[in-house]
């Protein structure tokens, strides 16, 4: 006669319902079928020659060092190419909304493991980052950022005449992201300090993502009509000016000017 020991059975059961189970394998597996679904995606083998390489880069003309990528959510593909460097991003067979999302939902997992972290920048809170990655169909400034924070990544980001800086680490490696309006997409550039220090002249800082601009009684005149000059806000009260002299906006004019702008 013989006995099946207890761990056996056990080990037999396990591998029958496994399918079943609600851990990170079956949730993906989940997700991607909801994607393919909702997008009407057929399941191919990306390993036949019918499939096609679909993912292109777009360099823009005026500086050969800015690279956009042609997929929609061209944020993120951007944080995909610095941190994972331009080779690994040409040798994807195929990028499609699946392959997006399971990059994502990667980053919800890394997310979940660095709250501390996280909460420290206080960008955004988790549950909407999470939002952004799993069901939007692109991420947002604050979400790029949050997701530099897990990357340890140095950025400089240009937003309307204004820039936020973050600083991750010590190194003078800086990633310049912008957004094109004529490709409607975002593109980087790895930046040298004096072309950093450049951009710095030219564009307003914000300290805080939420609120750019602080109470009136923080700034004098001079401070107000410097970032209006950088913003490309008219400082001259064409009212009140005569033919003669030009008069220029009081302080609160300037402060409403720059509110308005925002």
């Amino acid at each position: 006669m013989s006995f099946v020991k207890e761990d056996d059975v056990y080990q037999e059961f396990i591998k029958h319902i496994q399918d079943y189970m609600f851990n990170n394998t079956t949730i993906c597996k989940t997700i991607e079928n909801k994607i393919r679904e909702n997008y009407n995606i057929k399941k191919t083998n990306v390993n036949t020659s019918d499939n096609k390489k679909t993912n292109s880069i777009q360099v823009n003309n005026d500086d050969n060092n800015i690279i956009i990528p042609n997929e929609n959510d061209s944020l993120f593909w951007c944080l995909y190419i610095i941190k994972n460097g331009f080779m690994n991003y040409s040798q994807l067979t195929n990028i499609n909304i699946v392959l997006e999302k399971q990059l994502k939902i990667e980053y919800v997992e890394r997310l979940r493991k660095e709250k501390q972290l996280i909460k420290q920048f206080k960008f955004d809170s988790i549950v909407n980052v999470e939002n952004k990655l799993v069901n939007e169909n692109s991420i947002d400034n604050k979400t790029f950022l949050t997701l530099c924070v897990l990357g340890n990544l140095n950025i400089f980001l240009i937003i309307n005449k204004t820039y936020y800086e973050l600083k991750m680490n010590d190194s003078n490696k800086f990633y310049v992201i912008q957004f094109f309006n004529d490709k409607k997409r975002y593109g980087f550039e790895e930046v040298t300090k004096e072309v950093l220090d450049n951009y710095k002249t030219l564009y307003y800082k914000l300290d805080n993502i939420d609120k750019p601009i602080k109470s009136l009684s923080s700034y004098s005149v001079v401070e107000l009509m410097d970032i209006c000059k950088k913003l490309g806000i008219e400082t001259i009260d064409t009212n009140k000016s005569t033919d003669n002299k030009e008069k220029t906006k009081s302080k609160k004019e300037l402060y409403e000017s720059i509110i308005k702008y925002f």
